[in-house]
């Protein structure tokens, strides 16, 4: 089921990139692994490659153009009938590119970050339930980076140069929503080839791919870290960055303390 639903993302996501005259790598076979403890382990057989990407959403730099890497993966746990996700990951890099056509392709980092997702039970008490981390990503190698941009320029691995970037903040996480793989290629959706001159075929395409993800044909859309921070929230609010902290035992979140009533005025 979830492979199918896999398949159907894609096939929408594509859509919007090939109306920006982009183009999308995307393996739509998954690796399902089932794990000694029962629960399933998905990935992606290859990092999925945004190529050709606009400069950014609505750009007007016709002849800037970006290469987009994603790879990620679901930890899945069986419950009732349905899923949870047990954890997420997600790994995004960019770069500037430039193309000589059948001559040479480079390209050049411009940012690159993970998403993590915390232990529900085991929260490291100074990290984020969710959150992303700039820095080198581990999971789309340089060499993963090198066979896609073959595949999408038809070029040989001499005609491919890889540039590395400067990063910096490397070690702040950043708090954030649940950031799966599917989250993250819909942000990037949202950011490189959504505007508000999009075609309103793109547009509709866009608010069908979120309501796709809020399905239960979504098996990652629930999880046990997201279910820790709603009852954190609806039990302490306001809704803050704070709930994404583990709480001190027996201290919970601070209490606002409570106005004096104000005797009511006689018009």
């Amino acid at each position: 089921m979830f492979q199918r639903f896999w398949r159907l993302v894609g096939n929408k996501i594509g859509y919007i990139v090939r109306e920006q005259n982009g183009r999308l790598l995307f393996s739509d076979d998954l690796r399902i692994e089932l794990l000694a403890s029962g629960d399933h382990m998905i990935s992606i057989l290859e990092p999925i490659m945004f190529y050709s990407a606009p400069y950014k959403s609505g750009s007007r730099k016709q002849n800037a153009r970006r290469a987009i890497f994603v790879d990620g993966s679901f930890h899945l746990r069986a419950n009732d009938g349905t899923f949870d996700l047990v954890k997420a990951t997600c790994n995004l890099v960019v770069y500037d590119t430039e193309e000589v056509a059948g001559q040479s392709y480079t390209l050049k980092l411009v940012d690159s970050m993970h998403f993590d997702m915390e232990d529900s039970q085991l929260q490291s008490e100074f990290h984020p339930m969710f959150h992303a981390q700039r820095g080198y990503s581990t999971m789309i190698t340089h060499d993963k980076v090198v066979a896609r941009a073959k595949t999408a320029t038809r070029m040989t691995e001499e005609q491919i140069t890889v540039i590395p970037g400067d990063q910096s903040l490397e070690f702040m996480r950043l708090p954030t929503p649940q950031m799966d793989m599917l989250s993250v290629l819909a942000t990037v959706v949202a950011d490189f080839f959504c505007h508000k001159k999009s075609s309103r075929p793109e547009k509709d395409a866009f608010h069908e791919l979120l309501k796709n993800l809020l399905t239960h044909n979504n098996l990652a859309r629930s999880g046990l870290s997201s279910q820790v921070l709603a009852r954190r929230w609806n039990d302490r609010p306001p809704f803050s960055a704070a709930h994404w902290y583990k709480e001190v035992s027996g201290l919970g979140m601070p209490v606002e303390p409570q106005r004096p009533a104000q005797a009511a005025k006689v018009v």
